[in-house]
């Protein structure tokens, strides 16, 4: 009688110790990596809002001239947080923003120079009939990332930033 000689070939795969030495070592990097992911986060909202908010200031204050008439930037619900709409007289020309989806989920938009009862206004050549700031200062920031927006008379934005608190 003849014998077949049959080749088993090993399996390869991992212990259950290799594996949870690399779950290990991801939980370990995710811990050390987390904070500054939350601080990234923050930092794009920051930077997101005010671009938003300065691109619809601009907005604004172009189609003033444009139409030739009074164009105004206001906070919805009076609360820059929530959003805010750019009209001219009661028609909406840009909207950003609502109660159930608030532009500042975490962190604050603030003016004591402009509301509900007094928008920020441009007239038909552009300048501002009150001049004042918005200030962006989101949660969690790191940096230079608390911004104000300042609207002089010409209708110019100017941007200062400072260090987060």
């Amino acid at each position: 009688m003849k014998y077949q000689k049959i080749h088993v070939t090993s399996l390869q795969g991992f212990t259950l110790i290799e594996l949870m030495t690399v779950v290990l070592i991801v939980a370990i990097v995710a811990s050390i990596g987390a904070p500054s992911f939350q601080k990234m986060v923050a930092n794009r909202q920051a930077e997101r809002l005010r671009s938003e908010l300065q691109l619809d200031i601009s907005f604004a204050r172009s189609q003033s001239v444009t139409f030739s008439d009074q164009v105004t930037v206001t906070p919805l619900a009076d609360n820059w947080d929530t959003g805010w709409q750019v009209l001219r007289g009661t028609t909406e020309l840009r909207n950003r923003g609502s109660a159930d989806n608030p532009m500042a989920d975490s962190g604050t938009i603030t003016s004591a120079d402009f509301s509900t009862a007094t928008p920020l206004t441009f007239d038909r050549q552009g300048r501002a009939t009150t001049t004042g700031s918005i200030r962006i200062l989101v949660d969690n920031c790191y940096g230079d990332r608390d911004y104000t927006l300042s609207i002089n008379q010409i209708g110019q934005i100017v941007v200062a930033e400072a260090t987060c608190p």
